[in-house]
């Protein structure tokens, strides 16, 4: 891959995350206008991008192979689960309420909000489904164990089901029974799609960069903890998943979002459910303020060793 359109992608990304931060300190859109703009993403625009891409991505990516990503991904974020548990307990500075937060930064990527803007600039719309198979397996173990973790209960299957079956997922259905049965979409319908898909990355971008400007950084609470979160997220996962994939025989492509993806900061939920049941949401807030900061950085080196490794 070109340095110039690598660093033409991640000068994309910081001009719309800036546009956000600025917007959200200025006041014109404040945090609760995000549930908004949200919903748009998740119940419009994302579903619009599936229906209108994934046929085409199983026109070029062996069907078989997409079908692992959510596989990979699930038993992943399990493992990381768990090993950030395993760590948590072995860190002096993280305080016992802290442990399930570091747990959860540390294994869940914003797949979506950035991985998806940075995988579409990078490798085009042809990725679309990989990414959200990837985000299928992320989500089972999000709203299944994480919650159960931080409720301390178990979560039900009702609602497992009703966590997980949402917008993209029943598009992604809807895509694959068009490829299979070589249904193509009338223009006027195709043509709208493809208008409503287009506005995704721009709005998730927006989105974070609001949600960052929102939240009430206190520096002087980074601890070295934080630093080991960064560490692990930024580098450790994606080298973590790079073994795990290397010697796989699926697409290459395939393996690249796995990896990438896994490299990803903080997913923003981890905060909003740290704040919902009672954890320390400032410390979740915190990690992935400077996760999606540092990312910023830690991107182009991942891109750069994956293009010469893969």
């Amino acid at each position: 891959m070109e340095i110039i359109k690598l660093i033409e992608t991640i000068g994309t990304i910081l001009i719309f995350l800036a546009t956000g931060i600025v917007i959200s300190k200025r006041g014109i859109v404040k945090e609760k206008d995000t549930k908004a703009l949200t919903d748009i993403i998740i119940y419009i625009a994302i579903p619009a991008l599936i229906i209108s891409e994934i046929p085409k991505s199983l026109e070029i990516i062996l069907i078989g192979d997409l079908y692992i990503v959510p596989i990979i991904s699930f038993l992943f974020t399990l493992i990381i689960l768990y090993f950030g548990k395993g760590i948590a307990r072995q860190i002096s500075s993280i305080a016992p309420h802290k442990e399930d937060v570091f747990a959860l930064a540390m294994a869940f990527p914003n797949t979506v909000f950035v991985g998806l803007p940075l995988m579409i600039t990078l490798y085009g719309n042809k990725v679309v489904g990989m990414v959200f198979f990837y985000d299928l397996g992320v989500n089972i173990v999000l709203y299944s164990l994480a919650i159960s973790i931080l409720k301390n209960e178990i979560t039900s299957a009702k609602k497992l089901i009703k966590s997980v079956v949402n917008p993209p997922l029943i598009a992604i259905i809807i895509a694959i029974i068009l490829y299979l049965l070589d249904i193509e979409l009338p223009s006027l319908v195709s043509n709208a799609l493809n208008m409503l898909g287009d506005t995704t990355i721009a709005l998730s971008l927006l989105v974070v960069g609001i949600i960052i400007g929102s939240l009430k950084i206190n520096l002087k609470i980074i601890d070295r903890s934080m630093i080991f979160i960064c560490f692990l997220k930024l580098f450790i996962s994606g080298f973590l998943m790079f073994v795990i994939v290397y010697k796989l025989n699926i697409d290459v492509l395939i393996k690249k979002i796995l990896i990438l993806e896994a490299s990803m900061p903080t997913m923003v939920v981890v905060s909003i459910l740290a704040r919902t049941y009672n954890r320390d949401y400032r410390y979740a807030a915190m990690t992935v303020f400077l996760t999606t900061v540092l990312s910023i950085i830690t991107i182009p080196i991942m891109v750069t060793v994956i293009e010469k490794l893969i």
